[in-house]
């Protein structure tokens, strides 16, 4: 959990990504029990990363708060709508039953992989935008599908939120963190708010596991700042997608029996 922590205070990502399979391949939880403990533990070590980066002016308001309360009525109306209609079982591969559950995991693995390759090839330049409507249109766009794969995944979204914010708003990478951390804050809590009032909660294991990772976050926040740009950019990119392949093999391997 500590390792959570520094990933969020260092690259503004990455706790969903570290918390959701540790509690499902370490502590033996279920995909969704997992993933609603993830949102508490990761939107409380993201919210104490985020004072940092704000004293440090590395915060953006002006773009966090638009971006998360789109992306926040999207977790919402995913989460009240049309996560609760999900069948449980999706279907058959041969012997092999395609639960929700399972496909999640895959989907949460797959977008990581293309959200780091987006990250690491050099060819792939950020786009700064002089025009104030597509600007706009791009930050409604990304927080809209941001949202979406936060309430189905039940995951922060910083792994695409910075690449949004770098790639397609043409924000600062030191920018970026800071304001994902923001935007991670209010997306998690939202969305753990809503899984909450539905669910039982372990607050004790939330308790302690957040007091880990909000240890680890000071030890990320005084990397990051030994760290520049454009390789703080790398690191964040290759990261995601070694842990987006380690997630895909075990979720195959689980599916076929092989482990």
């Amino acid at each position: 959990m500590a390792i959570i922590g520094v990933s969020l205070g260092m690259i503004g990502a990455g706790g969903s990504i570290l918390t959701v399979p540790v509690l499902v391949y370490f502590f033996s939880l279920s995909p969704f029990v997992a993933q609603r403990h993830a949102m508490f533990v990761v939107g409380a070590c993201s919210f104490i990363s985020t004072g940092p980066k704000w004293a440090a002016k590395e915060v953006l308001p002006a773009i966090a708060l638009p971006f998360s309360l789109i992306s926040g009525l999207a977790i919402y109306l995913v989460k009240i709508l049309i996560q609760p209609h999900m069948p449980t079982v999706l279907g058959h591969l041969g012997a092999c039953t395609i639960r929700y559950e399972w496909l999640s995991m895959v989907v949460f693995a797959v977008i990581m992989i293309w959200a780091s390759n987006q990250m690491i090839l050099e060819q792939q330049k950020s786009t700064r935008i002089s025009n104030p409507d597509a600007a706009t249109f791009r930050l409604t766009l990304c927080a809209a599908v941001t949202g979406m794969i936060t309430g189905f995944l039940g995951v922060g979204g910083g792994f695409l939120v910075i690449p949004a914010l770098t790639l397609y708003l043409g924000i600062d990478i030191k920018k970026a963190v800071g304001t994902s951390l923001l935007i991670i804050t209010i997306n998690t809590l939202i969305g753990f708010g809503l899984e909450a009032s539905q669910a039982e909660v372990n607050w004790q294991m939330l308790i302690i596991f957040s007091m880990i990772a909000i240890a680890g976050s000071f030890v990320g926040n005084l990397l990051a700042k030994k760290v520049n740009a454009a390789s703080l950019k790398k690191i964040f990119g290759w990261t995601v997608m070694f842990l987006g392949f380690m997630i895909l093999l075990g979720q195959f391997i689980k599916l076929f029996g092989m482990g």
